[in-house]
């Protein structure tokens, strides 16, 4: 047999080592536990790292199902409660407004309670002026009346215009008037002056007319009866009859030209003037 002879060495090729074909040797027998392939793992055998994830997830689903049912459960109590305070604003509101009526209706009648007061008091006074009240002539058939039958009234004044025959000076016809708890007209406004003209007629002659109670002082000054100074002047301009110290009203005149500066001895009509038995306040 002929030997086989190994090839001839190359020139400039390496020779390997022992070392090195020992270390090829063993990596070709078999594969590391790095290079072998995995088994591949049944998919009906549930991994524990699924079972944990569920798990996870099953106990965030609850507690959130806890936390939406306390939020809705506050809620429903917030909406409940509002509710609540809302009817009871508004049974408060109701009894708020009730007292108030009633405050109101209380003030009312306080209100007109003072207001009698004040009128019984206005009227006790006028009647303890009179020695002997003329009942009869304040209140016939019971029913009491502001002026005394007869009388005229005018805002807060009662009036009466002496029409009889027997006419009087300047002195008489005040002490008629006294004894009526009365006095001489004091005329204070163009309003009453006006009311007066109205109510005084013509008698006998042009120069006669109806006593005022204004009369001259020694000074010369005209003072009405209460004590005041004349402010109005409604005097007749022209020359009219004899001058005197004594205030005529001549009927038929101007409103605010018709007193006289005549004589008191003349004999005259005359108006008396008293308070309201009945005022309103």
């Amino acid at each position: 047999m002929h030997e086989v002879k190994a090839p001839a060495k190359e020139e400039g090729s390496p020779v390997p080592d022992k070392k090195e074909e020992q270390t090829l040797h063993s990596q070709t027998e078999k594969p590391s536990d790095e290079e072998r392939t995995p088994e591949p793992r049944s998919e009906s055998a549930p991994n524990f790292h699924d079972f944990q994830y569920f798990n996870v997830l099953a106990a965030f689903a609850a507690t959130f199902s806890v936390i939406l049912l306390v939020i809705v459960a506050v809620l429903i109590y917030f909406v409940v409660t509002m509710s609540s305070e809302r009817v009871k604003l508004g049974g408060l509101s109701v009894e708020n407004q009730r007292l108030i009526a009633e405050k109101r209706i209380l003030e009312n009648k306080t209100e007109e309670m003072i207001r009698q007061r004040d009128s019984l008091n206005w009227t006790l006074g006028v009647m303890m002026k009179f020695t002997t009240f003329p009942m009869e002539k304040f209140c016939p058939q019971k029913k009491c009346q502001p002026c005394q039958t007869g009388w005229i009234q005018f805002q807060e004044k009662c009036y009466y215009f002496y029409s009889e025959s027997s006419w009087k000076t300047w002195n008489d016809s005040r002490e008629y008037c006294k004894q009526e708890n009365s006095d001489l007209i004091v005329t204070e406004t163009v309003e009453e002056q006006e009311f007066v003209s109205e109510n005084i007629k013509y008698y006998y002659s042009n120069f006669h007319g109806f006593w005022l109670g204004l009369r001259q002082d020694s000074d010369k000054n005209w003072l009405w009866v209460d004590g005041r100074n004349d402010t109005l002047g409604f005097w007749i301009q022209e020359p009219f009859g004899p001058v005197g110290s004594y205030a005529l009203m001549i009927p038929g005149r101007p409103t605010n030209a018709s007193w006289d500066k005549a004589e008191g001895e003349m004999w005259n009509k005359f108006i008396c003037e008293q308070e309201i038995l009945l005022k309103s306040f």
